[in-house]
């Protein structure tokens, strides 16, 4: 891979580590005003970004690129024990990852590199998915909902 490409995974993988620690700093936060299933939701976010930027890790490695381990960024978690917020917060980082993914693919794209767009493809699947799975609870949470009945379908 270029040095540019080999940069963009580079980052990519910060973007993930990044991920993981917002979801963790939602966890937190959550367990904190005892929504169990939102708590539960966002550990489980956390966990799937840990282990997406574990797989981004040893595609580099694969590539014989040293994964570079950069700090990462305190992520403030939402004020209060609004769901609201907590998808909200979700969905921003949702939203920048996809976004730096379609980008990386356009660049693999671009200099030939097949085996890369083959890699990052499912994790394209995956964020539609995400997006629409944030996007559907946002959608829940704008009509009367019994908050309550809400955190419990989550933790399910």
């Amino acid at each position: 891979m270029d040095s540019t490409l080999t940069q963009a995974f580079q980052e990519w993988h910060t973007t993930e580590r990044q991920n993981s620690a917002a979801y963790d700093a939602l966890f937190v936060q959550a367990d904190n005003v005892n929504w169990p299933g939102l708590a539960k939701w966002c550990k489980h976010a956390a966990d799937e970004e840990r282990e997406h930027a574990a797989k981004v890790a040893a595609f580099l490695v694969d590539k014989n690129v040293l994964p570079e381990i950069s700090d990462i960024v305190r992520v403030a978690s939402p004020a209060g024990d609004d769901h609201t917020a907590f998808f909200q917060a979700a969905m921003a980082r949702e939203v920048l990852t996809d976004e730096t993914i379609k980008e990386i693919y356009r660049m693999a794209e671009e200099a030939g590199e097949y085996d890369a767009c083959e890699f990052i493809f499912p994790f394209l699947v995956e964020q539609r998915r995400s997006i629409r799975e944030i996007g559907d609870y946002l959608k829940m949470l704008a009509r009367p909902v019994d908050r309550l009945v809400f955190d419990n379908s989550l933790g399910a």
